[in-house]
């Protein structure tokens, strides 16, 4: 019974874990980026360091500069 059931709640609420952990992480650098007066741009630089390029092909035009304001 326990492994039907405990095993993968615990298995899911690690990885969720491990996600909110480092979405976490990623909001204390920008915050100490901008506190730290960087560039806009620098600190967009920063942040996208933390993720990979599949999950960067996945973010929207505008998230990483390539988009225009009308």
């Amino acid at each position: 019974m326990a492994n039907l059931i405990c095993g993968p709640v615990f298995d899911k609420l690690s990885v969720r874990s491990k996600e909110e952990l480092f979405a976490k992480q990623i909001v204390i650098q920008g915050i100490l980026a901008i506190q730290a007066g960087d560039n806009p741009r620098i600190v967009e630089s920063k942040l996208l360091s933390f993720l990979s390029d599949t999950e960067r092909a996945h973010l929207p035009a505008m998230a990483s500069g390539g988009g225009k304001d009308k």
